[in-house]
């Protein structure tokens, strides 16, 4: 009589090692791999958002598109923010929705201009907002026009889903010079710490300056498009002032994380 073989139980147990310790090399990697792509194909979407914004002045006396709302009315609070302002330029809802950043907003059809406008997960330069002119940019090369920005409902009851129009200026003293913050309230996108408060989608209540901050959400950077049409990625703390101020910088914006309350 033939003997039948067969693995030893200290034979598959071999086994079964070698595969979890190659799992445990591959699958990071693969990991890694997949963020990766997401990250390059966010750099594409925001190199076609920056060929919008270029488009869109070109048809307006090289005048760039103004980030602010303007209220329409009606039952629906009706507004327009440049979501909707740059939507015939790049014709596409996507480009203004991060698959990384969660929750999406609603609606996701950046046409909506209900409940105050269709917000997308990225926002304006503070600084570039206001229908400026091309020839205004001294660092066009650098200054960024959107940014991955925090995304929950502003008003804060959440019933919408929605980003700002524009993330903070880089520091607080840029929105009114002497304004009294003793009460800590940083009003710069310098001075929200996402560690601090434990989660970057806490509800608006708890810290009314998440929407209007940046969200690092690609490999611990984010993709900027530029003034020039260019698009870049930047990793978390390598932004200057550089990046926001059209022209003239004030010397207080090189102070650091000095005005902070962190």
């Amino acid at each position: 009589m033939k003997r039948k073989s067969a693995f030893t139980l200290i034979e598959l147990l071999v086994v079964i090692a070698i595969i979890a310790i190659l799992a445990a090399i591959l699958f990071p990697v693969f990991a890694q791999a997949k963020a990766s792509a997401k990250k390059a194909a966010r750099i594409s979407d925001m190199k076609q958002m920056a060929i919008g914004f270029k488009i869109y002045a070109a048809d307006y006396d090289d005048t760039t598109v103004r980030a602010w709302w303007d209220w329409i009315g009606g039952p629906d609070n009706e507004a327009i923010h440049w979501p909707q302002r740059i939507f015939p330029y790049v014709k596409n809802s996507q480009l203004y929705i991060d698959s990384v950043g969660t929750p999406q907003p609603f609606p996701k059809d950046m046409r909506d201009t209900r409940n105050f406008a269709a917000g997308p997960n990225i926002a304006m330069n503070w600084h570039a907002g206001n229908s400026i002119p091309e020839t205004a940019a001294e660092r066009p090369s650098q200054l960024i026009m959107l940014a991955e920005s925090g995304v929950r409902d502003w008003f804060g009851n959440g019933s919408l889903i929605r980003a700002a129009s524009t993330i903070n200026p880089w520091d607080w003293r840029d929105i009114w010079p002497g304004m009294d913050v003793s009460d800590g309230a940083r009003r710069s996108i310098r001075c929200v710490n996402y560690e601090k408060l434990g989660s970057p989608w806490m509800m608006n209540h708890y810290d009314p300056q998440i929407p209007w901050s940046l969200d690092w959400r690609h490999l611990d950077g984010a993709s900027f498009p530029h003034f020039d049409g260019s698009a870049k990625f930047y990793k978390r703390g390598s932004l200057k002032p550089e990046n926001f101020y059209v022209s003239d910088i004030p010397a207080y914006a090189y102070d650091g994380r000095a005005n902070c309350d962190f």
